[in-house]
């Protein structure tokens, strides 16, 4: 497929915009809160070998009752 570009562009591009009226100020914490802790918390949980076989284990037990050997 070919697009063409129909617009009269004559070499200058205009990157003009309008800047805002006042610039907002952000504090950033480099802290660890709360939040991030129990994130990461989690995630290690989550990603723990010992943790995901027994997970695997689990459903299969899981599978066996419910479906067993029918």
């Amino acid at each position: 497929m070919i697009i063409e570009d129909e617009r009269d562009y004559n070499g200058v591009a205009d990157l003009n915009y309008d800047p805002l009226e006042h610039t907002p100020l952000v504090e950033v914490s480099h802290e660890r809160t709360i939040d991030l802790v129990e994130f990461i918390r989690r995630n290690h949980q989550i990603r723990d070998r010992g943790t995901h076989s027994q997970l695997q284990v689990d459903l299969i037990e899981h599978l066996w009752q419910m479906y067993g050997q029918s």
